[in-house]
C-alpha cells in the first residue's frame, strides 16, 4: 500500500485481526509463564521429549513472526494522537521501544548455549526464564483493546493480580533452587 508515495503498514493497531493475534500471543505466553519456571526448577522428563522440544520452537516461532508483525504495525503518536502509518516510522518507533525486550524473550538463550557447549548441564536452562518477559504485552493489549473502560479497569486488576502471582511463583522457584540440598 502506498499514500503519497509513502508505503505504508499492514496491521492497524485496532484492526480486529491484529487484536486476536495479540491475543494468541498471550496464550502462548501464559503457557510460557507456567511451564518454563517448571521446566527450569524441575527438569521433568516430559519436558525432554521431541513433542514439547518441537512445541517450544514453534512457540518461539510465533514469537518471531510477532516481531516481524510489531515492525508493520501501526501506532498512535503520543503528541499529535494520530495513527501513524507510514512504515519507516513504524520501525524506528518499535526498534526504540520493545523491540530489544522482544527480541531477547525470542531467542532461544538456552538452547542455543546447550548446542553451543554441547552441554546436558541444566545451567543454560535458566536462560529460559527470559522468554517469561513476553507476558508484559499484556498491557498493550489491554490500552488498544475496543472495550468500555470499566472492562478495562476489570483487566488492569485481573493483570496485577496475575502478575502478583507470577512474581510470587518465581520468587520460591528461585528459593527453592537456592536452598535446595542436591543443586
Amino acid at each position: 500500500k502506498t499514500v503519497k508515495g509513502k508505503s505504508t503498514s499492514f496491521a492497524g493497531i485496532n484492526d480486529p485481526r491484529k487484536t486476536q493475534w495479540d491475543l494468541f500471543v498471550m496464550l502462548l505466553a501464559t503457557f510460557n509463564v507456567f511451564v518454563i519456571p517448571l521446566d527450569v526448577g524441575f527438569g521433568p522428563e516430559s519436558f525432554q521429549t521431541f513433542f514439547f522440544k518441537v512445541l517450544n520452537f514453534f512457540i518461539d516461532a510465533f514469537f518471531l513472526i510477532d516481531i516481524i508483525v510489531s515492525f508493520r504495525t501501526t501506532y498512535i503518536n503520543e503528541r499529535t494522537g494520530a495513527e501513524v502509518r507510514d512504515v519507516k516510522m513504524i520501525g524506528r518507533h518499535y526498534l526504540r521501544g520493545q523491540f530489544t525486550v522482544d527480541i531477547l524473550a525470542t531467542l532461544p538463550f538456552d538452547t542455543i548455549g546447550e548446542w553451543l557447549f554441547s552441554s546436558e548441564n541444566a545451567t543454560f536452562k535458566i536462560f529460559g526464564a527470559l522468554k517469561l518477559v513476553r507476558v508484559l504485552r499484556l498491557s498493550k493489549i489491554i490500552t488498544y483493546l475496543r472495550s468500555t473502560e470499566e472492562f478495562k479497569a476489570f483487566l488492569k486488576l485481573n493483570k496485577l493480580i496475575f502478575f502478583l502471582i507470577i512474581y510470587l511463583h518465581c520468587f520460591g522457584c528461585i528459593w527453592w533452587m537456592i536452598v535446595s540440598p542436591n543443586q
